[in-house]
């Protein structure tokens, strides 16, 4: 499955608004997209850092069938940070296809960062 940052950044939205301080401690439902395609994410999401997991028991073959998100992580709070901004997350998207690069986690991060810094030019 391919990894989709729309789908990411859906995600880390739902949680943080329907979280609660004790957490979030659900599956969350992002409409377009199916309930295999958000726990593929949810689980990669957990392994960039950005969130934690609880599991379901393992099946007899040791795979997970779902995964209920406890919180977002400090990481998790920073990507959601960078890419509130929906035309930043725009550009951002933009500027790796006309460069014909795949988005990764480190790339859209630093390129997210640059973004917003170059919004703050001239504000000193």
């Amino acid at each position: 499955m391919k990894l989709n940052p729309d789908l990411i950044r859906a995600i880390l939205i739902d949680i943080e608004e329907n979280g609660k301080a004790a957490g979030y401690d659900k599956e969350p439902v992002i409409n377009g997209y199916t309930k295999e395609e958000i726990f593929y994410h949810t689980q990669m999401m957990e392994q960039a850092g950005l969130v934690t997991l609880r599991h379901s028991k393992p099946t007899n073959k040791g795979f997970y069938k779902s995964a209920h998100i406890d919180n977002i992580t400090w990481h998790g709070h920073q990507f959601l940070d960078l890419s509130r901004n929906n035309e930043v997350w725009k550009k951002s998207k933009e500027t790796l296809i006309e460069k014909g690069i795949s988005w990764t986690f480190d790339l859209g991060i630093k390129l997210l960062s640059k973004i917003n810094a170059d919004r703050l030019e001239g504000l000193w």
